[in-house]
């Protein structure tokens, strides 16, 4: 019995190919176990991500799931289809039951789970499941590819370069390590060497929508902003989504006083992704620009909230406080930001933390100063 019903689902599927409908018609037939109907919408959902249909794809994992919740394989597959679908949230959930269950693709489910974790800005934990992914597959250019995501996003860019060129050693074909690495390269002021990466991605992969992000950054860095805002927009071309581009286009519209225009990025840059803290700091320096300090007080608070590991966005907020003469918060503010700076660098020494730092405490001494004497 258990032979036919093995070969009906190898036929259901088969029909499922050419007719979804019809597929499951045929399977229902055979009168399966909750095991094996569980596979067999495992399967079509497979079918379904190799079509690049993901919406379709989740409602048969949910199906499997039905039929058989201790699946733990169905798990590791809803994680990656969630991940697709940009519910970041819901992946790692996924992913973790994976796990948890101890799941025969569990490297698959540590892949995702490290996708999830930076996607939601849990990038620590994302490095981590990296370090876990890269003990089971030491060979795999992707592992570090990954990693280098999170090292880029907390400021480690020697670590993130030397996992890009692990990653290109591995596979030179892997066009996200060419723009991790140019992320990482403009970042430490190598242009040059960025803009070649770039280069070597577009070669590989010219549809990838941060190669055009991390290409109109540096152009940014460089100060040539019409070539940034050209390559912002191939990015929002090929993925209308990226957060990242729509706040970056916000930032090229500040610089040319357009200062609703930002706004309005911001806005769509929020729509995308709604925990993204850079697209509130950008946002709070337009209404900034525009006059309204409370506004701008508000979103540089919210993205405060977002990140606690970037400076600059309480920095914002103490020049905003300044400008409503508000000493205490704005004394309190920098404070904190240099805290944040010496903590995130690694360094104790305030002498050898970066030119754009060390001015704030002149700030901090001034500001003191006037709270005594007032």
């Amino acid at each position: 019995m258990q032979k036919r019903i093995s070969i009906i689902v190898w036929i259901a599927l088969l029909i499922f190919c050419q007719n979804p409908a019809t597929a499951k018609d045929t399977f229902t037939t055979c009168k399966a176990d909750e095991d094996t109907t569980a596979r067999f919408y495992y399967y079509c959902a497979i079918s379904q991500c190799n079509g690049r249909k993901f919406a379709e794809a989740l409602k048969y994992c949910d199906e499997a799931l039905a039929f058989n919740p201790s699946f733990s394989d169905t798990y590791t597959l809803k994680g990656f289809v969630l991940c697709q679908l940009g519910q970041f949230a819901k992946a790692r959930q996924e992913s973790t039951k994976a796990i948890t269950m101890h799941a025969s693709n569990v490297t698959q489910a540590y892949s995702d789970l490290a996708w999830a974790n930076c996607a939601l800005h849990h990038y620590e934990e994302g490095i981590e499941d990296c370090n876990i992914l890269a003990k089971m597959l030491p060979k795999e250019a992707h592992v570090y590819t990954d990693r280098s995501w999170g090292e880029c996003a907390l400021h480690r860019y020697r670590d993130a370069i030397e996992d890009t060129n692990a990653a290109i050693r591995l596979d030179p074909t892997d066009s996200y390590a060419y723009v991790n690495r140019a992320w990482a390269l403009a970042d430490i002021g190598l242009y040059n060497l960025a803009l070649a990466d770039c280069k070597a991605a577009e070669r590989l992969n010219y549809r990838d929508s941060y190669l055009y992000l991390n290409r109109g950054y540096t152009f940014s860095c460089l100060h040539d902003y019409e070539k940034a805002l050209a390559n912002y927009k191939l990015a929002l071309f090929y993925d209308s989504k990226n957060a990242m581009a729509h706040n970056n286009v916000a930032c090229i519209y500040i610089r040319k006083g357009l200062f609703q225009r930002a706004i309005d990025s911001c806005n769509q840059a929020m729509l995308c992704e709604s925990d993204l803290p850079c697209a509130y700091d950008t946002r709070g320096l337009a209404w900034e620009k525009l006059g309204d300090m409370n506004k701008a007080i508000a979103d540089f608070s919210q993205a405060i909230i977002l990140d606690k590991t970037d400076p600059t966005l309480v920095f914002h907020r103490a020049i905003a406080y300044l400008e409503v003469g508000n000493l205490a918060s704005a004394a309190k503010d920098l404070q904190c930001g240099i805290a944040i700076s010496v903590r995130e660098l690694g360094r104790g020494n305030v002498s050898i933390l970066p030119d754009g730092v060390r001015p704030w405490f002149s700030w901090i001494v001034l500001l003191q100063h006037c709270q005594h004497n007032s």
